[in-house]
């Protein structure tokens, strides 16, 4: 396979490429579910959707917390190449 530096990528000793590490984390940043690390399975939970809303409410990021003086949103509209790569010098 053609794929540069894979060998420092993904070590041939490693039984898995990603740890995965999945988890599900609350509106208020606790963990509540996982993580599964390095095992297969799934993280299935029931979750409460109105603290999620109640919880997206609290950040007004375009009311009282909006600083336009500090924060400003480009959007290059521009054909970009989704890779760049760079010659070892």
């Amino acid at each position: 396979m053609d794929f540069p530096n894979i060998d420092e990528l993904y070590p041939a000793d490693e039984e898995w490429i990603n740890p995965g590490d999945s988890l599900v984390v609350s509106p208020s940043g606790e963990i509540v579910a996982g993580p599964l690390s390095k095992e297969k399975g799934n993280i299935i939970l029931d979750i409460d959707v109105e603290k999620a809303a109640t919880s997206k409410r609290a950040l007004d990021v375009a009311g009282h917390y909006s600083r336009p003086d500090v924060f400003e949103l480009q959007v290059n509209k521009a054909r970009q190449s989704p890779t760049h790569f760079k010659n070892e010098s």
